[in-house]
């Protein structure tokens, strides 16, 4: 079916949709999908189109404790064994520990450990401090 002055076709999904009474000339002149289902998928295409520099709301190296983290973990996975003791038991919890306590996204600083390798390493560098 042909799109017209009464329906369209949707962009995303090609179906044919109609224009439902209460919507204005101008709103429906800007519509370009059939549902809001179609719509989203555009907006997910474009936000992963969007690199994380580019993003406006990039902090660079001057992102906090969590974020920083956060970062690591998308990048680099969640760790899976231990690299200080070679603990890789997958019932157990891992972490990525800070090796510098500088926080930055460099993963030469940045290590595999175990809750318990973390925590004593934690402690030591808190001690030398």
């Amino acid at each position: 079916m042909k799109a017209t002055d009464r329906n369209k076709n949707c962009l995303i999904c090609g179906k044919v949709y109609f224009n439902p009474y209460g919507v204005s000339k101008k709103q429906w002149g800007e519509r370009k999908y059939c549902s809001i289902k179609c719509s989203i998928v555009v907006d997910i295409k474009r936000k992963l189109n969007l690199d994380e520099e580019k993003h406006p709301r990039w902090k660079g190296d001057k992102v906090g404790y969590y974020g920083v983290h956060d970062w690591i973990t998308k990048h680099y996975g969640q760790p899976s064994k231990c690299e200080a003791c070679g603990l890789n038991d997958p019932k157990r919890k891992y972490h990525w520990a800070n090796l510098d306590l500088k926080y930055k996204r460099n993963i030469e600083s940045w290590r595999r450990m175990c809750v318990s390798c973390h925590r004593k390493y934690d402690n030591k560098t808190k001690r030398e401090n």
